[in-house]
């Protein structure tokens, strides 16, 4: 075996052992890709069922209290300018030919 030859054999060797190192790591690679996915996947599932149980509180605080409190202020609102019109009172505005302290 001259030392080309024997320079061949030991680049094919190397080749050989390159290739395999290759597709072992690609294979290592899938396996952590698809273990990554799952994991992903669980959280992403709980961040879902999270917003969801945010969203049906946030429902339920807005009928619960929101609403009504704003239709009483309304109400309460409604009332005072019924009060405040019925006794006379009118609001505040600057009279016509005054200045501003001048």
């Amino acid at each position: 075996m001259t030392n080309l030859e024997a320079a061949q054999h030991v680049a094919a060797i190397v080749g050989i052992v390159r290739d395999f190192l290759l597709i072992v790591l690609f294979l290592i690679a899938i396996v952590a890709l698809i273990a990554m996915y799952a994991k992903l996947s669980a959280v992403l599932e709980s961040v879902k069922r999270t917003a969801a149980n945010a969203d049906k509180i946030m429902e339920t605080v807005s009928d619960k209290i929101i609403e009504p409190a704003a239709a009483g202020s309304g109400v309460a609102y409604g009332l005072g300018k019924m009060t405040a019109f019925l006794s006379g009172r009118r609001s505040k505005k600057s009279k016509g030919g005054q200045t501003d302290g001048e």
